[in-house]
């Protein structure tokens, strides 16, 4: 655990400990320089936390899309009555559109599962 001085004004600076994390480390690099600006600490602590709500409501947003084509697609294959060789040609085009939406979107949210936040 790394303590950091934190310089609030002339004369006055507070030390705490603070445990490392991906949020923290521009804290700990800050703290390393001469002064901390605390506008330009939390501005930092704000652009990464904004990132994340943005990716997590992109990938909510993809999530309620995956579904709601699912169900259209199920229900299209509902439609289908009595005993069935091959799909009618209408109800196949349906089925395949909305698979390939759904792959769509499965990709769009595969970029934002990579990278160092995939797990969070």
């Amino acid at each position: 655990m790394a303590k950091v001085e934190l310089k609030i004004g002339e004369g006055i600076a507070v030390k705490f400990p603070v445990v490392i994390t991906s949020l923290t480390a521009p804290l700990q690099a800050m703290s390393e320089s001469e002064g901390m600006d605390m506008n330009a600490v939390f501005t930092q602590f704000r652009d990464k936390l904004d990132a994340h709500y943005d990716r997590r409501e992109r990938l909510v947003k993809i999530s309620r899309d995956i579904t709601a084509h699912s169900k259209k697609m199920i229900f299209s294959l509902q439609r289908v009555q009595g005993e069935v060789t091959a799909l009618p040609p209408n109800i196949r085009k349906e089925v395949e559109n909305r698979e390939a939406e759904i792959q769509t979107l499965l990709e769009k949210a595969g970029l934002d599962l990579l990278g160092p936040n995939a797990d969070r």
